[in-house]
């Protein structure tokens, strides 16, 4: 979890479960009998291991973002990882039940020889995964960068396949729709993702059946072996995507992959019919 999921009560009940979890500190939380809080201890760890990252750059149109989002251009960085046990103290405002202290270990990403004037990266990431190795640090900061995976993920859930816009209630018809847009979400974050990640490798999101059909309803060049380029913006037309607005978003792609999917399924109907006709003839 980011920074929302920073919550003592949180870290209690998943321990008390042992439920598995990474989370990103927002609070510099209390130690137990120390003076110092635990940003100030962590960020004195002995570095384990570094990292070079490309960070890219941060355009924010809306004002109020960024206050937490500021501006930055692209830069390569320098990130420092270091890795120790604490003992968190209760909050003040902790839930009944919630123990005096908890136990857990702290992974401090922190960026050194940051440019003047910009503002360094700094995770202090909470969590109940051991740390004794190196490797075991880094399996703890990679499971925390998939989480912008994982929001991409929920975008196309929410946005792309719009399962909040189904206004279901009950819990036996939102399983029954997650069952459904589950693997389109996957299949559309897939597609997205290829586009842009790898965009002259060859395309392997799409069955054959459906790349037979986005050829005869595209109008955009797709090669002999598409790449996943040509596919994600030949799909996206099928949406209403215009190629002067940029990249695909998740509505276009969305609606798009629903309308090739009915394609299909009207296809197979038909060549289903037309069999069963020669054979009842």
């Amino acid at each position: 979890m980011d920074r929302e999921g920073d919550n003592y009560d949180l870290f209690s009940q998943l321990q008390g479960h042992s439920i598995r979890f990474v989370i990103r500190l927002a609070h510099n939380r209390n130690l137990l009998g120390a003076t110092e809080k635990l940003k100030d201890v962590a960020s004195k760890g002995k570095c384990l291991f570094e990292r070079e990252v490309r960070v890219a750059a941060r355009r924010t149109p809306l004002p109020y973002d960024q206050k937490i989002h500021p501006l930055r251009e692209a830069r390569d960085a320098k990130l420092s990882v270091s890795a120790m046990p604490v003992s968190l103290r209760r909050s003040n405002n902790y839930a009944p039940g919630s123990p005096p202290s908890l136990a857990v270990n702290v992974v401090t990403v922190m960026e050194v020889h940051c440019p003047p004037g910009v503002e360094p990266i700094s995770w202090y990431l909470v969590t109940g995964e051991p740390i004794d190795t190196q490797e075991q640090v880094a399996f703890i900061v990679d499971a925390y960068r998939a989480r912008w995976v994982i929001e991409e993920f929920f975008k196309a859930l929410k946005t792309g396949c719009q399962i909040e816009k189904r206004q279901l209630e009950s819990y036996h018809s939102l399983s029954n729709a997650l069952a459904v847009f589950l693997p389109l979400a996957v299949r559309l974050l897939a597609i997205r993702s290829a586009g842009r990640v790898s965009p002259d490798a060859p395309s392997r999101d799409l069955s054959k059946g459906q790349m037979k059909l986005l050829r005869l309803r595209t109008t955009r060049p797709l090669s002999r072996r598409p790449t996943n380029e040509q596919v994600c913006f030949a799909l996206a037309e099928l949406g209403g995507h215009l190629r002067s607005n940029g990249p695909p978003g998740w509505i276009v792609l969305g609606r798009a992959l629903e309308r090739l999917i009915l394609l299909e399924l009207g296809w197979n109907l038909a060549h289903d019919s037309a069999v069963g006709n020669v054979i009842d003839d």
